[in-house]
């Protein structure tokens, strides 16, 4: 799986099989038929559905680890004008923290498995001072992303360490910070920008390996993109642009 760096708007890596169609229809938000549906996010009027969570931290530290969601301008590009995004930060005060967004999607057929592919532009910010840390190997932040039938929430888990405190976790496996889990696909490790630079545009996307997941009895599920990281740093997470693909494999 890769990871680029860009400075550019997002370069999409449609499936040959489905580029012409995805590609004729004049696309705003969503696209569907009987076998394929897209859902694109550019966050340029607000959060477009997605929830913001966090996990991996102890309960009733939010507030100490700044730990925030918000929608803003994000920088002024010569070729788009204004680019704004959904925004996420936190401070790993314990080298651990998981940032991630998620959205219901609907319109797909019921009780039916798709395979999914994520396409994702986002950027990482954090002070120049911790700049030595993220480039050792092992250290870092990464991108993660899966599909769930069921909505992903996180739960409260006791400290195995402190049973007196309790730990924010997923209900979801996501895998170690530099590893996937058998919910959630690992697909780049993150570069960084420091604060007050124009920050450097990342993608990536699980083209090698698509998600596949089942829809409920409505024809929905869940999508999540997240950051997992182990750096003990400030770090702000912004996504300017999630691009999901469903295509349609059997009904059950």
């Amino acid at each position: 799986m890769m990871f680029k760096a860009m400075k550019s708007i997002i370069v999409f890596s449609i499936m040959v099989l489905m580029s012409f169609v995805f590609y004729s229809c004049g696309l705003d938000n969503a696209e569907t038929s009987d076998d394929y549906l897209i859902e694109r996010s550019s966050f340029d009027e607000g959060t477009e559905g997605w929830v913001a969570e966090f996990a991996d931290y102890p309960e009733g530290l939010e507030d100490s680890m700044k730990l925030s969601s918000t929608h803003s301008p994000l920088y002024v590009s010569e070729y788009v004008g204004n680019v704004s995004a959904l925004k996420q930060s936190g401070y790993a005060t314990n080298s651990d923290l998981f940032m991630f967004v998620k959205q219901e999607v609907s319109g797909l057929r019921p009780n039916s498995r798709y395979a999914i592919q994520i396409e994702v532009e986002l950027s990482s910010q954090l002070l120049e001072e911790y700049a030595g840390d993220i480039d050792n190997p092992d250290f870092g932040s990464f991108l993660k992303v899966g599909a769930f039938k069921e909505e992903p929430v996180t739960i409260l888990e006791e400290d195995i360490d402190n049973p007196e405190q309790k730990i924010v976790r997923t209900d979801f496996d996501k895998g170690e910070n530099d590893k996937g889990g058998s919910d959630m696909l690992m697909i780049g490790r993150l570069e960084y920008t420091p604060f007050g630079e124009t920050p450097i545009m990342l993608n990536g996307a699980n083209e090698d390996v698509l998600l596949n997941t089942v829809t409920d009895s409505e024809g929905k599920l869940w999508i999540a993109v997240g950051v997992d990281t182990n750096i003990p740093v400030f770090q702000e997470i912004s996504y300017t642009f999630i691009f999901v693909q469903f295509l349609y494999q059997e009904s059950l």
